[in-house]
């Protein structure tokens, strides 16, 4: 394969001899998810194959019986509509009764996430599921959900429209690294200003869990 290290491009896809840069990041993402390309491929023609790539991915749902079995437990919702997470979000931000110590399953982990993930942090993440929890989702939002304080910090708001991206974010993550805490992983995804997640995954489980986010310009 064509080494785009050795001869980057600028912004608007001409050759250069200075890496680095959005173009750079591009030719780094088609290597992670496999997708071909040589010197004459255009950055603008790549770009657009590597989103593609990154908007096909998705979370993988739960057949019946797997729904049949998770639903078993008290503890646990599996949403059946948008509507569903965005009312599971809204009553965990006001600590409503209903959803006190309950967690919102979004799907699993698919190969293709899960490769991505492994060759970045070396974290075998397959198959796992991708929940969000009441108690964090509220954690979340006392921590960055008030724009006087995230004024102060220079930072956008925390809103429920962000919380309800998590399974976005996760498969369609344009980076991620390991946390400072064990078992955690930070993932981080430009959809407007610069989403950050931090989560942590459990391997009893095969579970991978937002434990808060903020937003970065």
């Amino acid at each position: 394969m064509f080494d785009e290290s050795k001869h980057p491009r600028d912004g608007d896809g001409k050759f250069t001899d200075k890496g680095g840069g959005e173009a750079k990041r591009v030719f780094e993402l088609a290597d992670e998810l496999g997708i071909p390309y040589d010197r004459d491929t255009s950055y603008q023609t790549l770009k657009a194959k590597v989103e593609e790539a990154q908007n096909g991915s998705s979370l993988v749902p739960y057949n019946d019986k797997e729904k049949q079995n998770l639903s078993s437990s008290s503890k646990i919702i599996i949403p059946e509509s948008d509507e569903d997470i965005s009312r599971f979000i809204q009553q965990a931000r006001n600590n409503e009764r209903e959803v006190q110590g309950k967690k919102l399953l979004l799907g699993k982990i698919d190969i293709t996430t899960a490769q991505r993930i492994k060759k970045a942090v070396n974290v075998d993440l397959n198959n796992y599921n991708v929940e969000l929890r009441a108690a964090d989702i509220q954690h979340a939002f006392n921590g960055h959900g008030d724009s006087e304080s995230e004024s102060l910090r220079g930072q956008p708001v925390l809103k429920e429209s962000d919380v309800k991206l998590f399974g976005k974010i996760v498969t369609a993550f344009d980076e991620v690294e390991k946390g400072k805490a064990d078992n955690s992983l930070t993932f981080t995804k430009r959809i407007g200003s610069k989403i950050i997640c931090v989560t942590y995954y459990a391997q009893g489980n095969h579970s991978l869990s937002l434990k808060t986010m903020y937003l970065n310009k």
